[in-house]
């Protein structure tokens, strides 16, 4: 009888652990959406002032959501689970629909000048956005360098 109430305490843990854990991952990206207050703009040409070779140098800072029109408007995304690089020479933030590590194209995309760095989590409001179906294919992605 001792044996069977443990086990019966150990699935009530472990069912209430596995609730939490969804619960959050749920909510997480949305209180990092809500954090960011500032509206931002995309730039309409790949070059990097800040590096030596005028090229964005890009490396994965997590997942990213693009949305068009103004913060906090959240009714048009344009990329709901995209991917989020960044410039480590400028900060500019590329948010995209693909990523360029595994595919062959970004898709839908845009690039965002950002102040300062990033990590995780990324939200982007744009006027517009760019459509790319085969990587380093056209001039603005030429203009890139994924690390």
């Amino acid at each position: 009888m001792f044996k069977e109430n443990e086990n019966k305490h150990l699935k009530h843990n472990v069912s209430f652990c596995i609730i939490f854990l969804l619960l959050l991952t749920i909510c997480l990206p949305f209180r990092a959406e809500a954090s960011m207050k500032q509206t931002i703009t995309p730039k309409s040409h790949a070059l990097c002032n800040s590096s030596s070779d005028g090229k964005h140098h890009f490396h994965g800072i997590g997942r990213g959501r693009l949305y068009k029109g103004t913060y906090p408007n959240t009714s048009n995304c344009i990329v709901s689970n995209g991917y989020a690089f960044q410039c480590r020479y400028c900060n500019a933030v590329l948010i995209s629909q693909y990523s360029a590590y595994y595919h062959t194209c970004l898709g839908k995309y845009a690039i965002i000048s950002y102040p300062h760095s990033l990590q995780g989590f990324t939200c982007g409001w744009v006027s517009s956005y760019l459509t790319n179906n085969v990587l380093y294919g056209d001039a603005m992605t030429r203009g890139m360098v994924f690390e």
